[in-house]
C-alpha cells in the first residue's frame, strides 16, 4: 500500500531518513519520500517508517535559495534553513539506497535550500 502511495515520491535519488524532533521523541527517524515538481524544487511525503503500515506524518516543500528570496518577508519565518537541519549531531540524514559518497553529493545539493 505504502508503495502504491508513494507513486513517484521515491525518485530521482531514492528516500532519505532523518531525526526529526516530532511527537515528543527527539530519536524518531522519519522518512521523506520526495519528487521533484515543476513549481518549486522538491515536495516530500513524511512517514514514520517506511514499511506498508507507516503513517502520514506530513508533507514538506523544497524550495531553492532564489526562491526563499523572492518570498514576501511575512512568508519567510514559516520557512528553515537545511543548513541548519543537517548539521552534525542534528538531523543525522541518511540516504539508505545510495552509497555514502552518493548521499553526501545529494546532501550537498541540499544544503542551499529551504524548507517548509
Amino acid at each position: 500500500m505504502l508503495q502504491s502511495l508513494l507513486n513517484g515520491y521515491n525518485s530521482p535519488q531514492g528516500h532519505l531518513n532523518a531525526v526529526r524532533h516530532v511527537f515528543d521523541d527527539p530519536s524518531l527517524r522519519v522518512e521523506h519520500f520526495c519528487k521533484p515538481n515543476d513549481k518549486i524544487m522538491m515536495v516530500c511525503q513524511l512517514y514514520d517508517d517506511d514499511s506498508s503500515n507507516a503513517t502520514l506524518m506530513g508533507v514538506e516543500y523544497i524550495i531553492t535559495q532564489q526562491q526563499y528570496d523572492s518570498l514576501p518577508d511575512r512568508e519567510k519565518p514559516y520557512w528553515h534553513a537545511h543548513r541548519e537541519e543537517f548539521r552534525p549531531n542534528r538531523a543525522d540524514p541518511m540516504m539508505p539506497e545510495l552509497s555514502p559518497e552518493e548521499a553526501m553529493a545529494e546532501m550537498a545539493k541540499m544544503l542551499p535550500t529551504w524548507v517548509k
